[in-house]
């Protein structure tokens, strides 16, 4: 590769810290915003603006600490490691400072063209390297001295636009192949739930009863945890995201306590458990069947509901209550700026549609059926989606191997 050399980090680039504030400084809304770790997306390398964090207007902010065109914004602390080292490229003027957490990686435009700097940071050496850096317990934070000694390949400048211009043109190939792998999935996902809401859409001869007079309720415990004592799994909030069944084989948390719960807070096989309370409006009402025969329990933030009528089947009830349908209605109303929740009274007072135990079985086969062949839909371009970014990282590999 002639003319290429290699350099540090620090040798073709500067950084800037940035803005420290007290949690005093913070405000609902204001002219001035200040970036965190959260704005930058790990999966793709770029800005994103969904929750920004405004301080006080006469709070005065160093030139410095505000981002600049063709420079490149860097994670340096963050709870979780995953984020740590996670870059965006500035590609225009934003009137935005960045917080404390946060750096600015300003390029020496002699020696390496901007963009050409920003890809080499998305690329999986330098994940390797921050790897290296993050590889330990207590590690959560970024010096700018460990991230100077990250090696760059450094070819001329003409030859770093040359290549840029082939990453563009490759990865914007790449993008359409994945936005439509994205959309064939999304599709998928609206045949299945238009699919489940026409199977529960009432007909003749169903019948109408309330929760209430098939079934009843038991709001769940808050578990005090002992260093030693007796260890049981239980069903929490986090578990509503793993799919409609829990069964022997769904790993859950397990508790130790001084003592077990009494057997009513056992869970039993087709009991539906519910989420009553979260701060995610997204999770409340959200439900999973209990197939589980080993010994379960339920946290306070969970109802439990059981079957007492010999006139519906679990499998159909628990389809019924996972239709987006069946929970919009039960949580309409609720005040959207507090907590969200689902009471009791409120779960007992919905109406279900029911017909035969036999077409309730039918119903439950097809719904099965259809379930089993978007999982396959979803791995598939599931797959097509991670292939994408494979690709993109073969792309970066051959660009700075001088293969491009």
């Amino acid at each position: 590769m002639s003319g290429w050399t290699t350099k540090k980090l620090g040798e073709v680039c500067t950084f800037r810290r940035g803005l420290t504030y007290s949690k005093g400084d913070e405000v609902e809304h204001s002219s001035k915003v200040v970036l965190r770790a959260n704005n930058i997306s790990l999966e793709k390398n770029q800005l994103c603006f969904d929750e920004l964090k405004f301080i006080r207007d006469d709070f005065e902010i160093p030139d410095d600490k505000y981002l600049e065109k063709d420079c490149v914004l860097i994670c340096t602390a963050s709870g979780s490691k995953a984020h740590l080292g996670k870059v965006a490229y500035i590609d225009k003027e934003y009137d935005f400072a960045f917080g404390g957490f946060m750096g600015l990686i300003v390029p020496d435009v002699s020696l390496v063209f901007s963009r050409y700097f920003y890809y080499v940071l998305t690329a999986e050496n330098y994940r390797q390297f921050i790897q290296r850096l993050t590889d330990g317990a207590n590690i959560n934070n970024l010096k700018f001295s460990q991230l100077a000694e990250f090696d760059i390949p450094i070819p001329p400048l003409a030859e770093q636009k040359r290549i840029v211009a082939k990453i563009d043109a490759a990865f914007e190939k790449i993008d359409r192949l994945k936005a439509n792998a994205e959309k064939n999935l999304a599709n998928a996902k609206e045949l299945s739930q238009s699919a489940l809401d026409e199977a529960m859409r009432p007909k003749k001869g169903w019948v109408e009863k309330r929760l209430g007079e098939i079934g009843s309720c038991k709001n769940g415990l808050n578990f005090k945890r002992a260093a030693e004592g007796e260890k049981i799994d239980i069903v929490g909030v986090g578990d509503f995201k793993k799919g409609l069944v829990v069964d022997d084989a769904t790993e859950l948390e397990r508790l130790t306590l001084q003592e077990l719960p009494e057997h009513e807070w056992y869970l039993q096989p087709n009991d539906i458990v519910f989420v009553r309370s979260n701060g995610s409006k997204a999770l409340v009402g959200r439900a999973v069947i209990i197939k589980a025969k080993r010994p379960l329990t339920f946290s306070g933030f969970c109802i439990r509901y059981r079957i007492e009528d010999k006139c519906i089947d679990p499998d159909y009830l628990a389809r019924i209550v996972s239709v987006e349908s069946f929970r919009k209605t039960m949580l309409s109303g609720r005040n959207a700026t507090t907590i969200n929740n689902v009471t009791q009274p409120i779960l007992l007072s919905q109406v279900i549609s029911i017909p035969s135990l036999a077409e309730q079985k039918q119903i439950v086969n097809r719904l099965d059926f259809l379930s089993q062949k978007l999982e396959t839909l979803q791995q598939n371009y599931a797959r097509q989606v991670a292939d994408c970014a494979e690709m993109r990282q073969a792309i970066l590999r051959e660009a700075f191997e001088g293969r491009l």
